[in-house]
């Protein structure tokens, strides 16, 4: 830590791209999933002030996307960020964290919004959820998700974003709970870790902010 009591990153080495499995025996027990209950109703979600600005940046960004599926991605987007647990004194830029700018951040970075990807480590998925990742959450949380449903758009989101709370719940900052995310938080404790993870993820949301405020 520096002298004002903050984590200080500090420069690892490339680790695998995706939410990894490593480090997860270390990792806090898991609160229970989101209740659909608290989820805003589809009408909440086309009324957001944020639902346009989603959609014509998700299409904008995979042109390829299927059709109905940006709409799809942006209400889920917009349902799972209100439930993400992100700390009041966690700042980007100096400002409070914006939820739902930041998960969609996270997707554009992980996946360019594809729902299909698949990575070299077998991450998967808009959020790139690794099967092992699933099995975690699930067995600790006592969840009825059938692991091949990894890339349905609810579930995968719902996964990414329960585990980036778990994330956020110990290392507290952003750039750290980014680097988790990508490396693991075993990896990220011992220094191995991809900086250039945090820099694109904190690229893509400035973009959006600045979409958001023109």
């Amino acid at each position: 830590m520096n002298k004002n009591g903050r984590r200080t990153l500090k420069r690892g080495i490339l680790t695998l791209t995706g939410l990894t499995a490593a480090g997860m025996m270390d990792m806090p027990e898991p609160a229970r999933l989101t209740d659909p209950d608290q989820w805003f109703s589809k009408e909440q979600t086309l009324a957001h002030p944020d639902h346009d600005l989603l959609v014509t940046h998700i299409r904008a960004m995979n042109p390829k996307i299927e059709p109905g599926e940006d709409e799809r991605l942006a209400r889920i987007i917009l349902k799972e960020s209100a439930m993400l647990r992100v700390p009041a004194t966690a700042r980007i830029d100096g400002q409070p964290v914006d939820p739902v700018l930041f998960v969609t951040a996270v997707i554009e970075t992980e996946s360019s919004f594809d729902r299909k990807a698949v990575s070299s480590a077998d991450a998967r998925g808009y959020m790139q959820v690794m099967p092992a990742t699933l099995l975690w959450i699930r067995d600790r949380s006592q969840m009825a998700v059938d692991p091949a449903d990894i890339h349905e758009t609810e579930v995968n989101l719902m996964l990414g974003v329960h585990y980036l709370s778990f994330l956020f719940d110990e290392f507290q900052d952003p750039a750290l709970v980014a680097l988790a995310y990508n490396a693991g938080p075993g990896n990220l404790r011992r220094g191995f870790y991809d900086p250039r993870y945090w820099m694109k993820v904190q690229r893509f949301y400035r973009t959006l902010k600045k979409k958001k405020a023109s």
